[in-house]
């Protein structure tokens, strides 16, 4: 069965929140013996729900999904 992890990408300082976050990645890992690569589905951020309150929301969070590595 494939797993499914969250792994920070970054921790930056946001604008709209003022303090530092971090930036995760939703990572699907295929079972061992299939050689698709790992595929990252979504992202989240720590300041969601603060930046949510905000009338005018841009986030800095990416569209497209980073390159990731499957961990040895």
């Amino acid at each position: 069965m494939a797993t499914k992890e969250w792994e920070q990408v970054q921790i930056r300082t946001c604008a709209k929140v003022t303090k530092p976050i971090e930036i995760d990645q939703l990572v699907i890992y295929p079972i061992d013996y299939l050689p698709d690569p790992p595929r990252v589905v979504d992202f989240r951020c720590s300041g969601e729900e603060e930046c949510g309150k905000n009338a005018n929301v841009n986030c800095i969070v990416p569209e497209k999904p980073a390159d990731t590595k499957k961990k040895p």
